[in-house]
């Protein structure tokens, strides 16, 4: 496992627990939303799994299928033991008990899973947006639309970034150059 991917998701381990214990679950979804950006950045599984955990477990008590949150603190905890220790095998069996006990509550975690990496592959394009690909090719690349593509698009400030003036001029000049 990758040590950047190690150490966030030690940090959102350590997010979770508290979320958990303090009962603001709101904020698993954040958890969520947070990860995924390495998960996709780095292909990792572990990442990705975690990132789905914290979603599933935001739509399940949000659902009111599960009312009390410290039924997964356990997991966690113990997932952020064995992860600290670097001992990814039990890490990963106690990840899948707690998945395990989530599809006990609710049949829809397959979903879950669906919305999580689709909600990644957005975000990546978008990142290749604004690393100057067309929106268009972007889409085309990560599988999704291009409505799906602008709708993330129009929520954040990535398209209303201006390049630079004097890159314009620059490349202007360049340009008259030629012809002159």
């Amino acid at each position: 496992m990758n040590k950047i991917i190690r150490k966030d998701i030690l940090n959102i381990l350590d997010d979770a627990i508290i979320v958990l214990e303090k009962k603001k679950l709101d904020f698993l979804e954040d958890l969520s939303n947070h990860i995924i950006h390495g998960a996709m950045l780095y292909q990792d599984e572990d990442a990705i799994s975690i990132a789905v955990m914290m979603y599933a477990l935001y739509k399940v008590f949000s659902k009111k299928l599960i009312t009390d949150p410290k039924l997964f603190t356990p997991f966690l905890k113990r997932a952020k033991h064995y992860l600290s220790k670097n001992d990814i095998d039990n890490y990963r069996l106690n990840i899948s008990e707690a998945f395990s006990t989530i599809s006990k509550y609710d049949g829809q975690l397959r979903l879950y899973i669906e919305e999580v990496l689709s909600k990644a592959k957005i975000k990546k394009g978008s990142k290749m947006v604004e690393h100057g690909l067309s929106v268009a090719k972007a889409a085309q690349l990560m599988g999704i639309t291009q409505w799906e593509m602008m709708s993330y698009l129009g929520k954040t400030k990535i398209t209303d970034a201006q390049v630079p003036e004097t890159r314009a001029r620059k490349r202007l000049e360049i340009t008259r150059g030629l012809f002159v």
